[in-house]
C-alpha cells in the first residue's frame, strides 16, 4: 500500500485507536494540547506518521459519558417512580416497548433503559413519568457495554405518562414513519413473516421469538438479522435498477439514492453498521456524479478511503464506539472484504472457473473474507465460532434479497401479497436456518483467548507471505535488501552476471 493511500485509513486508525484508550481511563483534554503541540511539526516535516499520532491525541480528547456521583448511583436502586426525555427511537419488542430515557435527577446525564407496557405510544423527545421497579444490568459485560452509552440501569414500568410531547424534527418524523411501516407489515403476515420482515426493513428485531434469534447464531448468519450494509447495498441495487427503468441518468440516480439513503438510516435507527454503509455510499455516489460530469478521474476512487472516513465520522459522534461490537464486527468485515477480495478477483484460480460458477465463488469469497475479518471478535465475544456458516451464506444472501423485495412490494402494492412471501420465501428460510442450527457441530467453542491467538497466527501467516515473496523476487533476480551484501544490487546469473 502506497504512503497516499495510507493516509487517511492512518488517520482512522488513530482516532479510533485515541478514542478506544480514552474508555481505558487515559484520555483527556490534554490531547488537545498535544495535538495542536504535534501540528507545526506536521506542516514543517509532512510526514504522514506525525499527522497519524496528531489523530491519535484527537481521538484521546474526544469526550467520554461521565459517570454519574456515587450518591446518584446509590440512589437509582430505590426509584420506583422516575421522569426523563425519551432518547432516540424507540424500539418494539415482543412483550415491551424499549426506550432510553434521560433522567431528571441529577446535573450529571443519567440515561436508562426502560421497558414500557406493551402498546404504549411514545415517541423520540417525549417527556415521561413512569412508575415500576429499577434493576442492575445484568450480566456484567452488558452492564459495562451500557456504562459506556451512559445508561446505568433498567427501569421495568408498569406505567407510563406522557407528560409533555417531544419537540417535531428527523427523528421525530423517522420514528413515525417507521411505525407505519410496523403496523403494515404485522397487517399483512398472518404469521412468523412480520417479525421476520420486521427485523430485516426497519431493524425491529425485538419482535422476533428468542429461540428464533438463537438458531440465526447458532447456524452462523446472525448477521443476516442485524440491519447492515449488505441489507443496504440489496436495497440500493433494487432501487438503482428500478430508477433505470424510468429512464434516471446515472448522476441523478446517485443523489436520488444518497438521500434515500439518508432517510432510511434515520428511519431504522441510525445504527452504526448502516451510517457507515450509508457515509461509504454517499462517498460512492458524490463521487461518481462528479466523474459523470467529468470532474474526476476513475483511478481516483478507492473505497479503502471511504471506510476510513465512514470510521472517523462514527467515532467522532460516538466515541464509546471502538468498543461496541458492532462496530469492531462491522468495520472489520468490511475492510478485510475490501483488501482480501482484489486477490481473488485477479487470481489464476478465478480465471479458470467457467463463467456460470464465478458469481457463487465471488459470493463465497465475499463471506470468507467478511468471515475472516470479523471472525476474532465473534470467538472472543460469543465464545464460539459456526461452521456451517460460510456455505450457508451463499445460499441465503441472494434469498435474503428475494425476502426484502418481497416485503417492499407488499408495503408498495398491498397486504394481499404477504400470504404468498411468506408461503414461498419466508418460511422455508427460517425452517432451513432452525434445521442448520440443529445439527451436530454447528458450533465450535472456543477460549476466551480466541482472538489474541487468531491475530497471533495472522501475524505468523502475513510474515511467511512477505518471505515467501522475497524468496520469489530473489529467485527472479530481483534485488532483495536481505539477500544482498554490498551497497549494490547483485547481478543476474551470478558474479560474472553469466
Amino acid at each position: 500500500m502506497n504512503i497516499n493511500r495510507a493516509l487517511l485509513p492512518g488517520i482512522a486508525a488513530g482516532v479510533t485507536l485515541g478514542a478506544a484508550a480514552s474508555l481505558q481511563g487515559f484520555g483527556g483534554w490534554w490531547g488537545v494540547a498535544a495535538a495542536v503541540g504535534v501540528l507545526p511539526c506536521v506542516l514543517l516535516l509532512r510526514r504522514p506518521a506525525l499527522l497519524w499520532l496528531v489523530a491519535l491525541f484527537v481521538g484521546l480528547a474526544l469526550p467520554q459519558p461521565a459517570a454519574p456521583p456515587p450518591h446518584v448511583l446509590h440512589q437509582l436502586p430505590l426509584l420506583t417512580q422516575v421522569t426523563g426525555r425519551v432518547v432516540g427511537v424507540p424500539d418494539p419488542r415482543e412483550r415491551s416497548t424499549q426506550v432510553t430515557l434521560e433522567l431528571e435527577i441529577s446535573s450529571t446525564p443519567v440515561r436508562a433503559l426502560a421497558y414500557l407496557p406493551p402498546g404504549s405510544v411514545v415517541a423520540p423527545g417525549d417527556r415521561l413519568a413512569v412508575r415500576g421497579r429499577w434493576q442492575a444490568a445484568s450480566p456484567p459485560g452488558w452492564a459495562v457495554h451500557l456504562a459506556r452509552r451512559g445508561v446505568h440501569g433498567m427501569v421495568l414500568a408498569e406505567s407510563a405518562t406522557v407528560t409533555e410531547p417531544g419537540p417535531g424534527g428527523p427523528l421525530r418524523w423517522a420514528h413515525g414513519v417507521r411505525t407505519q411501516l410496523l403496523t403494515r407489515l404485522n397487517a399483512a403476515f398472518p404469521g412468523e413473516g412480520a417479525a421476520f420482515l420486521s427485523a430485516l426493513l426497519v431493524g425491529a428485531r425485538g419482535l422476533m421469538a428468542p429461540e428464533q434469534s438463537d438458531a440465526f447464531r447458532a447456524a452462523g448468519v446472525a448477521h443476516l438479522l442485524a440491519l447492515s450494509g449488505l441489507h443496504l447495498g440489496l436495497l440500493v441495487a433494487g432501487c438503482w435498477w428500478l430508477l433505470g427503468r424510468v429512464r434516471i441518468p446515472p448522476p441523478a440516480r446517485y443523489l436520488i439514492l444518497v438521500v434515500l439513503v439518508g432517510a432510511y438510516v434515520l428511519i431504522t435507527g441510525a445504527r452504526v453498521s448502516l451510517v457507515r454503509a450509508a457515509i461509504m455510499f454517499s462517498c460512492v455516489g458524490v463521487f461518481w456524479a462528479l466523474w459523470h460530469r467529468g470532474y474526476m478521474l476513475r483511478r481516483w476512487w478507492d473505497p479503502l478511503q471511504g471506510l476510513s472516513l465512514a470510521a472517523i465520522v462514527v467515532v467522532i459522534i460516538w466515541p464509546w464506539s471502538p468498543a461496541d461490537t458492532a462496530f469492531q464486527l462491522s468495520f472489520l468485515a468490511t475492510a478485510a472484504i475490501l483488501l482480501l477480495l482484489p486477490g481473488w478477483l485477479s487470481s489464476d484460480l478465478r480465471a479458470g472457473l467457467p463463467g456460470w460458477a464465478r458469481r457463487p465463488a465471488d459470493m463465497l469469497a465475499v463471506t470468507v473474507c467478511a468471515q475472516l475479518g470479523a471472525l476474532p471478535v465473534v470467538g472472543s465475544v460469543f465464545g464460539h465460532v459456526a461452521l456451517y456458516g460460510l456455505l450457508l451464506n451463499v445460499l441465503l444472501i441472494p434469498w435474503t434479497a428475494a425476502i426484502l423485495w418481497g416485503g417492499v412490494a407488499v408495503l408498495a402494492l398491498g397486504p394481499w401479497l404477504g400470504v404468498w412471501v411468506e408461503r414461498w420465501l419466508v418460511d422455508p428460510y427460517l425452517a432451513l436456518v432452525e434445521w442448520i442450527a440443529a445439527l451436530p457441530g454447528a458450533e465450535l467453542p472456543v477460549g476466551p483467548a480466541f482472538g489474541r491467538w487468531y491475530a497471533l497466527a495472522l501475524v505468523g501467516v502475513l510474515m511467511l507471505y512477505v518471505v515467501a515473496g522475497q524468496r520469489g523476487m530473489a529467485g527472479r533476480g530481483a534485488w532483495v535488501p536481505l539477500a544482498s551484501t554490498g551497497s549494490e544490487p547483485a547481478p543476474r546469473g551470478g558474479r560474472n552476471g553469466a
